[in-house]
């Protein structure tokens, strides 16, 4: 096949520079085994130096030549190059590692001959990947795959998840030359095979012709406040340099960006007095700065393993490890260290500052989101952001409310944003798109799918975050268009992804999403429950601020309210978990039915007709701030019911669609501002909640800020949300028959099956009963 492809190759008439050691499998295979197959004369030189290999050249005049990059790099710097005539050569292999592009051009123009990159691994006995001599060869690519040779690129962190044309990621293989396994090393097979294929540990891109370039090793790349740094695109950039001879780049710790790059570097004989700023200006000219080298060290020449390669440990041990060295490092970077958590809410942006060297939040602030002059929910943001001027409008609108957040932290404290390194941001998928001005078209069109779930660091600058240029910006991923980041945020807050026990997460908003699951498995879904918690659709319904009433009590003789307000003010109006507590007094009291319907004949004023439409009266006209009477009416009860109805049954689907049921829960999270508010045997009895004990009930809080702050603190969270994800399966309501019948089912007070409630029907049972006693004159024993 080699043969073919190569019609130039002519059998025992060719000489081969084999500058390699055999027992390395790039020489074994290409240096002898070819050679001999070709039947040619193999120039062996057991100390490849520069000099030994321009003797060999000039003495033998090879036609073919097997080397590796530092190779062809050692013989276009030394000195005598000029006085050797190269273009005896044909054709010559370079593999190993990549050869920088600029070394590539210079040694075709010397030569006239074609360089050609292969790949290859000692587990692929060992070539994948080759470029033509003749035909289509593209410098500084591996070539294309060889025969019965198949190949991808799959995202770093999910090797389920396969790179786009041009998007760097693993390279994997398979194919008949691939290893079954490593002898006795079952586990280490099993880390290095996936589904059958090979992962090579070499991070690549393919072109849309089907070209492969490798960009470097994984091992080798460097993470660096969040980014991903490789170290072959800064070295290339410093083989550009005139003045060097060879570099090479590695990751050092460093105490606040986990990792930065230094780089080491040989000079050119004539250039030895070249300066660091001198280089490093050069690399700034050239490179992103969070690419930049932190400095750099020059060396006489770079340590090298047996056949040729650069030897990055050795270069990571000439770094000082010494407590001098690491005080060194620290000082030479700002002691103080702060991260930012952010949940974007359709509603409430909440922030905070948190220290990074001590774990304490500084200080938190929330505003509510400037998009809401745009409309109340995600769908009337969407119809707006459509149209690539009401996106721009979205996003200004979300930063607004996000660097005014910021610049209340700051002044609070008096932390500098430049010493701000990280600010984490977790938000519901339509918030997440919007902040990023993507058109959220599709959520709410077919096919309904986000325009992404995942997404890489970058500059928070650069979308208009009050951040210093360096700060790096990380957002949550999402699962699909209504379960966002902001629960994926909570399910890490919350520890779900880490318990045994089988658990409901439950998010109560406008949309009310649900995950049940443990550290194994996770389903979840969303479910439309409307604004009528957040006091959206009722009459009288506000959010929970001053003069909301957020208790209610009715006297059972006088049938009298008793309510407390929030600030313990005259009310204006009736909260979320207010209006929980409301509907489940009334219910236990008799005072609307299983219906949500007023009892008629229940002697009171407070129950009234109006306009056609029954109602009763929370307060009169002059108990209240806003000089009127606070009224719930059957259409505000029908909304809430609505709404607990489309929370529960949204719960039960869930359960169904997963084989499992109510009683083999074991716990409840309880998420979201809104959740933490509600009183749980209130929420069971008007059955927006499945019957539990309350101690298997957990209040969370903020979930997503949570989560958000997190990430902020440890590394170890953003590595384990992608994970996370890749165990959550997505289910939609909208798509599932059962879930109508579910919902239908539970439209009425507590749910047409009161069995599922048995704690409330047998005190509902013992209160009719005394109440029938009551009615009939007979003594009651209490």
């Amino acid at each position: 096949e080699t043969e073919k492809a190569f019609p130039r190759m002519e059998k025992g008439t060719e000489s081969i520079l084999g500058a390699l050691p055999f027992f390395h499998v790039f020489g074994l295979s290409v240096a002898m085994n070819f050679s001999i197959f070709m039947a040619w004369k193999n120039i062996l030189i057991p100390k490849p130096e520069p000099e030994k290999l321009l003797q060999a050249i000039k003495k033998y005049k090879p036609t073919f030549g097997a080397m590796v990059p530092t190779m062809f790099i050692g013989v276009l710097g030394h000195q005598e190059i000029d006085k050797v005539d190269m273009s005896c050569f044909k054709g010559l292999f370079s593999g190993s590692a990549p050869l920088p592009l600029e070394v590539l051009q210079e040694f075709e123009k010397r030569t006239g001959a074609a360089i050609v990159e292969g790949f290859g691994l000692t587990e692929t006995s060992p070539v994948t990947h080759i470029n033509p001599f003749e035909g289509k060869r593209k410098p500084g690519s591996i070539g294309v795959p060889i025969s019965d040779t198949l190949c991808k690129v799959v995202d770093i962190l999910d090797s389920g998840k396969e790179m786009a044309s041009g998007q760097a990621g693993e390279l994997l293989v398979k194919g008949p030359q691939v290893m079954r396994e490593y002898l006795h090393q079952k586990e280490e097979t099993q880390n290095t095979f996936v589904d059958g294929w090979l992962k090579t540990g070499d991070i690549a891109k393919m072109d849309d012709d089907g070209y492969f370039f490798i960009i470097d090793r994984l091992k080798d790349m460097i993470i660096s406040g969040g980014y991903n740094v490789f170290p072959r695109e800064i070295d290339e950039v410093l083989f550009l340099h005139p003045k060097v001879k060879e570099a090479s780049s590695v990751g050092v710790p460093h105490p606040t960006r986990g990792e930065q790059v230094k780089s080491f570097v040989v000079l050119h004989e004539e250039w030895a007095g070249t300066t660091e700023e001198e280089i490093m200006a050069f690399c700034e000219q050239n490179l992103a700065k969070y690419k930049l080298p932190t400095s750099i060290v020059f060396l006489e020449e770079l340590p090298k393993t047996a056949v040729g390669k650069v030897a990055r440990v050795t270069l990571k041990k000439k770094i000082p490890q010494s407590q001098e060295g690491l005080t060194a490092m620290l000082d030479r970077v700002s002691q103080e260290n702060y991260a930012i958590a952010v949940d974007i809410g359709t509603t409430t942006v909440y922030g905070q500052l948190i220290d990074l060297n001590t774990g304490q939040i500084l200080a938190q602030k929330g505003l509510f989101n400037k998009q809401i002059s745009y409309g109340e929910d995600v769908i009337s943001r969407i119809i707006v952001a459509e149209k690539e001027e009401g996106r721009k409008k979205m996003q200004e609108m979300v930063l607004m409310t996000i660097n005014e957040i910021l610049g209340t932290l700051f002044s609070q404290t008096g932390v500098a944003k430049d010493n701000v390194s990280t600010i984490t941001m977790a938000g519901n998928t339509t918030m997440t798109q919007l902040l990023l001005a993507i058109n959220p078209r599709y959520i709410r069109r077919a096919p309904y799918v986000p325009a992404a779930t995942l997404y890489p660091p970058f500059p928070a600058a650069s979308i208009g975050i009050e951040l210093s240029e360096t700060a790096v910006a990380l957002l949550y991923p999402q699962i699909s268009s209504y379960v966002g980041g902001d629960i994926v945020a909570g399910i890490m807050g919350a520890g779900l992804y880490r318990s045994e026990e089988l658990t409901i997460y439950l998010d109560i908003g406008t949309n009310a999403e649900i995950v049940i699951g443990n550290k194994d498995w996770m389903a979840c879904a969303a479910c439309s429950a409307g604004p009528a918690f957040e006091g959206g659709g009722v009459e009288f319904g506000m959010r929970a601020s001053q003069g909301a009433i957020e208790d209610f009590l009715i006297n059972p003789e006088t049938l009298e309210p008793m309510l407390l307000t929030i600030g313990d003010v005259r009310p204006k109006g009736i909260c979320g978990s207010g209006l929980i507590t409301m509907l489940a007094v009334m219910f236990e009291m008799g005072i609307i039915d299983h219906r949500g319907k007023f009892n008629r004949d229940r002697n009171t004023k407070r129950i009234r007709n109006r306009n056609d439409v029954w109602e009763y009266v929370v307060c009169w006209q002059e108990e209240t701030q806003i000089d009127r009477d606070i009224i719930l009416s059957e259409v505000d009860i029908d909304n809430l019911i609505r709404a607990k109805a489309a929370i529960y049954s949204g719960c039960m689907t869930l359960l169904d669609e997963v084989g499992l049921s109510m009683d083999m829960v074991e716990h409840i999270t309880l998420a979201g501002g809104f959740g933490s508010y509600i009183d749980l045997e209130k929420a069971m009895v008007i059955g927006l909640l499945p019957e539990i004990a309350p101690e298997q009930v957990t209040y969370l809080g903020n979930g997503s800020l949570l989560g958000a702050r997190m990430s902020a603190l440890t590394n170890k969270i953003r590595h384990d949300v992608v994970d996370v994800t890749k165990k959550m399966t997505n289910f939609e309501l909208s798509e599932t028959p059962s879930y109508m019948d579910n919902y239908v089912a539970a439209m009425f007070i507590p749910h047409t099956d009161v069995n599922r409630f048995p704690k409330l029907k047998e005190r509902m049972t013992r209160r009719t009963s005394l109440q029938n006693r009551v009615n009939e004159g007979k003594q009651i024993n209490i």
